[in-house]
């Protein structure tokens, strides 16, 4: 026979600033970020989530009167014959107990920032393009 319990407790918290400025000139780009999650699983605190237990002794369990419904008679008999009582708990040993009392906790933190400067000195100016009209011509520069 098992039983078990089980606890979970979970909470998630994040927030992200952004901020731009663009004046054509120059660009400043830039940004925060925080994020926290918490997470605690099973009862901790002196408690097991998961125990065992099994028959003292070996048993045998008789069904009688098995019709659609479920048996009409249930019966646990141990290897000597003798009937046992299973709703009494000395007959039964507690094999095994287990816990898993975890508790993770995570933060992350994070920064970024970027300058651009648009220097006019280097640009190419105002592109010109041509299409050819088919008579044998190019448009003169």
């Amino acid at each position: 026979m098992t039983g078990g319990y089980w606890k979970e407790t979970n909470s998630a918290i994040g927030e992200d600033l952004r901020a731009r400025f663009d004046n054509g000139t120059w660009r400043f780009e830039g940004g925060l970020t925080d994020s926290n999650s918490k997470n605690r699983f099973g009862p901790g605190e002196g408690r097991f989530n998961n125990e065992s237990l099994s028959a003292l002794n070996p048993v045998r369990v008789n069904l009688g009167g098995i019709t659609a419904d479920g048996p009409a008679v249930i019966q646990a008999i141990d290897a000597s014959n003798q009937p046992v009582d299973p709703a009494n708990i000395q007959n039964y040993r507690l094999t095994t107990v287990s816990n898993f009392p975890a508790r993770i906790e995570t933060a992350v933190q994070g920064a970024d920032a970027s300058v651009r400067r648009q220097f006019d000195a280097f640009s190419l100016g105002q592109q010109n393009s041509w299409a050819h009209s088919g008579s044998g011509k190019w448009p003169r520069l």
